[in-house]
């Protein structure tokens, strides 16, 4: 069980159900709703069902298309919330939800910090106007590096919105 997993207690033994049929439905409900992760559903269909149950049903699913870690990992980079935020975070929060190191780190090949800084930083930018700008930079200092941003980066996006906003002005 990884970091941040929810906690729910096993059902009985004689409770679990047997049919990979069964298993194989409920995991196609549950994708129904949201995309999820391979490790997602085999904690959901091992709620339900025994674990060779859950284990088959995982394994048709994934050969009918429906479970794709590394599509999954892709989309959830591609967000518009994740735009803003560091590549170190971004790993982080797709390992917590169980892709595992190679997907996470070829879905985030692309990834940039230095333009995920800069949107984050634009955006907190606009939300300051009025505030004394040392007190405006501690702010927005604080915000890029609870998104997981390294010093190097923020200091770079602060310095290209006091650029940005010395011309506009």
């Amino acid at each position: 069980m990884s970091p941040g997993r929810r906690l729910r207690p096993p059902a009985p033994a004689s409770v679990l159900e047997t049919d990979v049929s069964q298993a194989v439905q409920r995991g196609l409900a549950l994708i129904a709703r949201r995309p999820r992760t391979a490790a997602d559903l085999r904690d959901r269909l091992g709620d339900r069902f025994e674990a060779a149950s859950a284990d088959a049903a995982l394994a048709r699913l994934a050969e009918l298309g429906y479970v794709d870690d590394a599509a999954w990992a892709a989309a959830y980079v591609a967000r518009t919330r994740s735009t803003e935020r560091s590549a170190r975070m971004l790993r982080a929060e797709l390992l917590q939800h169980g892709v595992d190191a190679e997907t996470a780190e070829h879905a985030l090949f692309a990834h940039d910090d230095d333009e995920a800084a800069m949107a984050a930083a634009r955006r907190l930018a606009r939300g300051g106007r009025g505030r004394a700008p040392d007190a405006q930079a501690r702010r927005m200092q604080g915000a890029l590096a609870r998104r997981g941003f390294s010093f190097d980066v923020i200091g770079r996006a602060l310095s290209r919105v006091a650029e940005e906003r010395a011309t506009a002005a």
